[in-house]
């Protein structure tokens, strides 16, 4: 057998000492809402550079060797990072698509060897790569281009490790954090409200009531769970 509902904590046993069954009750359509279980989504790029150290030495070309070779990844500067994302190049040079989220600069291997003694060579490749960030507004923040537990989304940029990360922000007045989820018939005695299909009681004292504009429902009652009810004919 399988079941299908909305999951949601047992409330508080009513006290019906006071004759509860004498109260006269009356029924109203009723709203019940609560917070959005699917995250914000953001499209979100980041821009560093790796530099490849080589030093190499030869004699008359006769002997060659690799005495060192070191890979060093910094993040950009939130202005340079803008102007690459823009226009998918820096300086003079234009970036090369590795993939549809990728694109990097192109760079000479960075072995070469003198005639005598050793050089070092340093060549830089820079790289920008896009991907989607997900969010339930400022908690939690996902990205696959670098490690943003520091970042606040407001923000709108971080700098996380090696890299710098950018991502187009929803203005809050803009975006809600709630949901109606469903509606149902509330059976109200006195200052106590029955939802018989979800096997809720509460009572209308020491509750939390507001208005949640951003869906047009006013005076929600919010229970101990996080999900509300609202009762649009009778407010």
């Amino acid at each position: 057998m399988s079941s299908q509902g909305f999951l949601i904590s047992p409330a508080s046993m009513l006290d019906c000492k006071s004759n509860c069954t004498h109260q006269n009750s009356f029924l109203f359509p009723s709203l019940m809402i609560k917070k959005k279980e699917q995250p914000l989504v953001s499209q979100a790029y980041s821009c560093f550079n790796i530099s490849k150290i080589v030093c190499t030495s030869s004699f008359l070309h006769l002997s060659m060797n690799v005495d060192k070779e070191e890979q060093i990844t910094a993040a950009l500067n939130s202005l340079t990072c803008h102007e690459v994302h823009m226009f998918k190049r820096i300086g003079s040079q234009s970036l090369i698509t590795v993939s549809s989220n990728v694109h990097r600069s192109t760079a000479n291997s960075g072995y070469s060897f003198p005639l005598l003694e050793s050089r070092c060579n340093t060549i830089a490749t820079y790289f920008l790569e896009y991907s989607m960030m997900s969010t339930f507004y400022s908690h939690h923040i996902m990205a696959g281009l670098a490690y943003t537990s520091a970042c606040k989304y407001d923000k709108s940029s971080c700098s996380a490790n090696t890299k710098i990360l950018f991502w187009d922000v929803i203005p809050r007045d803009q975006y809600c954090t709630y949901e109606k989820f469903g509606e149902t018939i509330a059976e109200i005695k006195g200052n106590k409200v029955v939802l018989e299909e979800y096997k809720v009681a509460l009572s209308f004292n020491n509750h939390i009531v507001n208005d949640i504009p951003c869906i047009r429902i006013k005076k929600v009652h919010w229970l101990n769970n996080g999900t509300a009810i609202s009762f649009p004919h009778w407010n």
